[in-house]
């Protein structure tokens, strides 16, 4: 199963798995955020300690300023003893160097051995990218995959 679990994003609709979700123990997460007040709603409702497998999105969601305040808020993901997998997909929400500084804390996840960010358009410069590139020193990553089209990624960024 690729999905163990999936939510529509709505509060109401996420109590329908209830019963799957109880029976998972709260392990396996797959969830489309509509809203940046969203993920402390997530996090809040989470075990993260019991998380191994997490999927988030915020696809299309462009949060101005907010971006990077959002990626500080993922980055409490290193505190999940269990996650071993984890993708993240934030796509054109203007997360900048500050953001992609919050989000290369992962590397201190102490089961993660599956990384996966998607933060194309999102106005990463080289800081960011660099700080990104510190993900690799990892003792338990095995698999790393980040996709940074569309930023402004120079030579320095390019080389680390």
């Amino acid at each position: 199963m690729h999905c163990i679990s999936d939510f529509s994003g709505t509060a109401a609709c996420s109590h329908v798995c209830s019963r799957m979700w109880k029976w998972l123990q709260h392990r396996h997460l797959r969830y489309f955020i509509a809203h940046e007040y969203d993920i402390h709603q997530v996090f809040h409702n989470l075990s993260i300690q019991a998380l191994r497998t997490v999927y988030l999105s915020f696809k299309g969601k462009t949060m101005g300023d907010k971006g990077a305040h959002v990626c500080k808020a993922l980055a409490r993901l290193k505190e999940a003893a269990h996650l071993h997998t984890l993708t993240l997909v934030l796509l054109n929400m203007s997360i900048g160097d500050i953001g992609a500084q919050a989000l290369a804390v992962l590397n201190e996840a102490p089961a993660l051995h599956t990384l996966e960010l998607a933060l194309s358009d999102n106005n990463l410069g080289d800081s960011g990218v660099q700080a990104l590139a510190g993900l690799k020193e990892s003792p338990v990553l095995h698999t790393l995959t980040l996709d940074l089209t569309n930023n402004d990624v120079g030579d320095s960024g390019v080389q680390a």
